[in-house]
C-alpha cells in the first residue's frame, strides 16, 4: 500500500461534534479526580526520560490533554507545556489544577485538533515534543501528520 492510498483510506469520519463534546464534558469530573502520574511510577513518562525527549528547555504540546495529568506532570521538567482538548470542561479542570498546584508554565486551551490551523496558531515546528496519549484527537492521516508539523523534534 502506498502512502497516498493510506492517506485516502484513513480519513476523518463525519460525527456529531456536539454529541462528542457533551460526552467528554460529562466525564470531566471523574477524570479530574485522578492523581498526577510521576516519572518514577509511570511507564510513559519514563519512556520520555529514557530517550531524552524532555529537557529543561523543551516546549511541549499535549494534544487531547483532558484534565492535564501529563501536561502538569511534565511541567516541572521542561520550559513550558500547552495542553489542548476538545472538551471545555476538561480544559477548565486542567486550568484549575495548574492554579491550585502553582504550575505557571502549563497553559490549557480549548481546541479541536481536527480543525486547528497550525499556521494561524503559529505552531508549525514550534514544539520540541508533541504528545497525543490515549486521545481520540488523532483519528485520521491528516490529524496524525499534523503532529509532525507541530514538532521540531519528537512526536509520541
Amino acid at each position: 500500500m502506498t502512502v497516498e492510498e493510506i492517506l485516502e483510506k484513513w480519513s476523518l469520519k463525519n460525527k456529531n461534534k456536539q454529541a462528542s463534546v457533551d460526552m467528554w464534558n460529562s466525564m470531566a469530573e471523574s477524570f479530574g479526580g485522578h492523581k498526577l502520574p510521576t516519572f518514577e511510577e509511570d511507564h510513559f513518562l519514563r519512556l520520555l526520560q529514557k530517550h531524552n525527549m524532555l529537557s529543561k528547555d523543551s516546549l511541549v504540546l499535549d494534544i487531547g490533554c483532558g484534565t492535564g495529568q501529563y501536561a502538569l506532570a511534565m511541567a516541572g521538567h521542561c520550559k513550558g507545556v500547552v495542553g489542548i482538548d476538545f472538551s471545555p470542561s476538561m480544559v477548565e479542570i486542567a486550568k484549575q489544577k495548574a492554579a491550585e498546584k502553582n504550575i505557571p508554565n502549563a497553559s490549557f486551551q480549548w481546541a479541536d485538533w481536527h480543525e486547528l490551523d497550525l499556521k494561524k496558531q503559529e505552531w508549525e515546528g514550534k514544539f520540541d515534543l508533541v504528545i497525543a496519549r490515549l486521545t481520540p484527537a488523532v483519528q485520521s492521516a491528516d490529524t496524525f501528520l499534523k503532529l509532525s508539523q507541530a514538532s521540531r523534534g519528537w512526536c509520541v
